[in-house]
């Protein structure tokens, strides 16, 4: 189901700049930031183009990643909140600020005292198109990746003392 959610989504997803797709080497900058306003991060890249990230949390599902050459030019763009680039986050590598740089804000943010652990979570669409939350457990002192975690939503059971 989730190929054909995609075919469907597609022209939604690439639509910009007055309707137009977006087309690496062609689209600009200034374009993008016209016509969707101004990204939710902005990112430089090594080579001294420039990578933004436009989140829908807390409500959606996706962070379009849309990274710019050094003259403006649109490079690439991609979803980050999927399982082929949460396979990327490196554990006792990684850090707070690559995993920001790669997914954009988490939705949701808690530490953990007890174990000196920061969690951060993004709500995200599994290969089965169902909702589902991806975790990056910090160490609390070094603020280096511990380990990862997903969960799909409709796995959670609520206490009986909560279903009346």
């Amino acid at each position: 189901m989730r190929p054909i959610l995609l075919i469907l989504l597609l022209p939604l997803l690439l639509a910009a700049c007055g309707g137009q797709p977006l087309r690496p080497g062609e689209t600009s900058r200034d374009q993008v930031v016209a016509a969707w306003g101004a990204p939710t991060v902005r990112f430089p890249e090594a080579d001294g183009g420039e990578r933004l990230l436009y989140a829908t949390a807390p409500l959606g599902f996706v962070t379009r990643v849309l990274v710019f050459a050094p003259d403006g030019k649109l490079r690439s763009l991609h979803n980050a909140l999927v399982e082929e680039e949460f396979a990327k986050v490196r554990a006792g590598e990684d850090g707070k600020e690559e995993i920001l740089s790669r997914f954009g804000p988490p939705t949701w943010v808690q530490f953990f005292e007890w174990r000196n652990e920061l969690v951060w979570e993004w709500r995200y669409c599994d290969v089965w198109a169902m909702p589902a939350r991806f975790n990056v457990l910090f160490d609390g002192t070094t603020g280096i990746v511990r380990s990862t975690l997903t969960v799909r939503e409709d796995t959670w059971r609520l206490p009986s003392y909560c279903s009346r």
